[in-house]
């Protein structure tokens, strides 16, 4: 993949909806990555609307979406703990770190 030097990062925040507005948005952004030769961080581990109370990264869904030659993917928790003390003279606060390996449920307003 093409990265940008610096390497630069564009975060993915996907919204409440069900999984095929995150799939949609989710090939947008990547094509936004691409034509900006970022990488792409991925959200943390979360549940998804519609799929239980179970938290799940959103590469179990899409294996494919770290190894792909045509952008630059990472998780946020690679993001958190190995790019971001790179860019920052500090390293991030614990609690950060904390909430990229999994973050709280998510859950549609009734």
């Amino acid at each position: 993949p093409v990265k940008s030097e610096p390497e630069t990062f564009l975060t993915f925040v996907p919204d409440v909806g069900g999984f095929n507005n995150v799939r949609l948005a989710l090939e947008n952004v990547l094509v936004i990555a691409r034509a900006t030769s970022r990488t792409l961080v991925l959200p943390p581990p979360q549940t998804w609307y519609k799929l239980g109370d179970k938290i799940h990264a959103l590469e179990e869904f899409l294996p494919d979406l770290l190894t792909s030659q045509r952008v630059s993917v990472i998780t946020a928790q690679h993001f958190v703990e190995d790019k971001l003390p790179r860019t920052h003279a500090l390293p991030p606060p614990s609690n950060v770190v904390d909430v990229v390996k999994g973050c709280h449920p998510t859950h549609k307003a009734p």
